[in-house]
């Protein structure tokens, strides 16, 4: 079994035996809360006008697309595993703009060349065998000045450094170096790249997540993941 057809059994599974967004999505409560919230606060600073068209890659059970329709985007959700699809379907209820949704691969999305405002990509290129590819087709599909949004699981960090020197966690996903996904996009259009460092707390200490945010504490080197927003050159 290859590395990327495992991630995508493990999702379709994921998706067949719960019910909460985060178990769905692969991640811890804590992990999914962490990225939400500081997901949220970059792209109302990054993106202040509604009504972008956006495509959500790896959309899952729909946790962020719901959120944009919330504010007045136009949201196609895309991911590769029907199961996570149909509970994404069933959580939107009567809500009047809510995403469409599609089945599809990173490699060859079912979209025409510039057609999207903004591209987010959340939880998928830790599964992923090759990222130059994926990132070429989802900048195919973003139109030129369009923003760019993948999140990453840092190989910087201290959590993998902990992981490391105890041997324990981590299991069979791929971690990035920020300065190193930097060159790559850079070399893809995307002349100045920014990140967005992402910390897990503790679960009691999620309330503070908006006071974290606003005081600039996410240091780069404590991350656990970060989220690398880029703006396509025109």
């Amino acid at each position: 079994m290859t590395f990327e057809t495992e991630w995508r059994r493990r999702f379709e599974r994921f998706a067949e035996s719960y019910q909460d967004d985060y178990q769905i999505s692969g991640w811890s409560e804590e992990g999914l809360t962490a990225r939400l919230a500081v997901f949220t606060a970059a792209y109302e600073r990054a993106m202040p006008a509604t009504s972008c068209r956006v495509l959500d890659l790896g959309c899952g059970p729909g946790t962020y697309g719901r959120w944009l329709c919330d504010r007045g985007d136009h949201v196609v959700g895309l991911d590769y595993s029907w199961p996570s699809l149909k509970q994404a379907q069933g959580k939107d209820g009567t809500r009047r703009n809510r995403p469409a949704y599609t089945q599809g691969e990173a490699y060859r999305l079912p979209f025409r060349a510039g057609v999207f405002d903004v591209v987010l990509c959340v939880g998928v290129l830790q599964t992923l065998s090759d990222e130059r590819q994926a990132l070429a087709e989802l900048t195919r599909v973003l139109k030129p000045r369009g923003l760019l949004i993948v999140d990453a699981l840092n190989a910087r960090g201290l959590s993998t450094l902990v992981q490391q020197l105890s041997r324990k966690g981590g299991g069979r996903v791929v971690r990035y170096s920020p300065l190193g996904l930097r060159r790559l996009v850079r070399g893809l259009g995307y002349p100045h790249p920014h990140f967005v460092p992402v910390v897990i707390l503790p679960k009691p200490m999620g309330r503070l997540y908006p006071l974290a945010w606003r005081a600039g504490i996410f240091a780069l080197p404590l991350a656990h993941s970060f989220f690398l927003i880029a703006q396509r050159e025109a």
